[in-house]
């Protein structure tokens, strides 16, 4: 990652954060290189902002983490260093998941006076939680498979609720993190029981189960908003070679099976019904800039399964991937966010 060389005059401040407390802290890093990589810096200076798991903030200068403290001083939003106040233009909170995604950073930024990339607040915390963005898209009329959420409900309840409900086999997640972390499929009551209790140690909210749809293709759409023109995708998808699901390990192990194609294999009438439903959503939970909405498709019959308010964009990720097959580089991409929160754009 470039390092912090000091700010250049006559040149917008962004930070880009990256890191977090939460559990998807090393899959924000990777993003963070990938977003410091890409940004053009024409008018810019950027600041590498690092959050260590413990929440505390860092300015990386070369090798060295430099401790700063995001404040507000003067009418002003930025980061203080030592003594010395660096007023930001905007910031680039590349986080994900819990602590980053879910409005907790985001209502600090707008607290500060800080414009950023993304989803405000409400919108983010709303967009994170998958039962009520599940209970959303049902609303509006897109299709879902059936789920329950553990709120209220002890382990074991929710577990009995799960197996009476379902059946097996039955896909548990927690409803508030992403990159499939504690998330699993569960064949019989023995594993439902693990995967339930794993689920809840992780989650940062409820657990929720639907039913495993054996056999499914998982299809992607991206979201872009930029230089004031909506861009939605075509679907992509996600394949495994071999049995299991999209899990952690197959995103970003070493020894994944997965192969990612930025344009599906599916009817025109598929792509446009994908796409229209991820514009609805979009709309619906008031997303700002960028996200990616993922569904099933389970024979013809297409499911919404979550939308992700700050996809991944490292080099394996598929949203970058799926943005510059309709001709618009990463850098295009994230340099328009910036310059489009800098510049008041919505």
């Amino acid at each position: 990652m470039k390092a912090y060389a000091g700010l250049k005059k006559n040149k917008k401040t962004v930070a880009v954060i990256f890191g977090g407390k939460g559990a998807e802290h090393d899959i924000s890093v990777l993003s963070g290189k990938f977003v410091m990589k890409s940004i053009d810096r024409d008018g810019l200076s950027v600041l590498p902002v690092f959050i260590d798991r413990g929440g505390d903030w860092y300015l990386q200068n070369g090798k060295k983490n430099v401790p700063v403290s995001p404040v507000r001083k003067r009418g002003k939003g930025g980061l203080l260093r030592g003594r010395r106040f660096v007023e930001l233009d905007a910031a680039f909170p590349i986080l994900h998941g819990d602590f980053g995604e879910d409005g907790r950073v985001q209502g600090l930024l707008e607290a500060l006076g800080i414009p950023f990339v993304g989803c405000d607040t409400q919108g983010g915390a709303l967009a994170a939680d998958k039962v009520f963005t599940k209970a959303l898209a049902h609303s509006i009329g897109i299709p879902t498979l059936p789920w329950l959420s553990s709120a209220g409900k002890t382990r074991e309840e929710f577990s009995s609720e799960c197996e009476r409900t379902f059946g097996f086999p039955i896909f548990i997640k927690p409803a508030r993190l992403g990159s499939s972390i504690g998330a699993g499929a569960a064949k019989d009551r023995e594993e439902l029981e693990e995967k339930v209790r794993a689920a809840y140690e992780i989650s940062a909210g409820t657990v929720m189960a639907e039913p495993c749809l054996c056999g499914a293709r998982e299809l992607e759409c991206a979201y872009l908003r930029t230089g004031g023109k909506t861009h939605v995708t075509p679907p992509g998808e996600i394949r495994l070679s071999g049995d299991g699901f999209y899990c952690y390990e197959e995103k970003y192990g070493e020894k994944s099976r997965a192969e990612i194609f930025r344009k599906a294999d599916v009817p025109e009438e598929i792509s446009n019904e994908v796409r229209k439903y991820s514009e609805a959503l979009c709309l619906a939970a008031g997303i700002k800039g960028i996200a990616r909405i993922d569904f099933f498709l389970h024979g013809e019959k297409i499911y919404f399964n979550e939308i992700n308010t700050m996809p991944g964009m490292t080099e394996a990720s598929l949203y970058p991937a799926m943005i510059e097959g309709i001709g618009i580089t990463p850098t295009e991409m994230i340099t328009g966010l910036v310059k489009d929160i800098i510049g008041g754009a919505v």
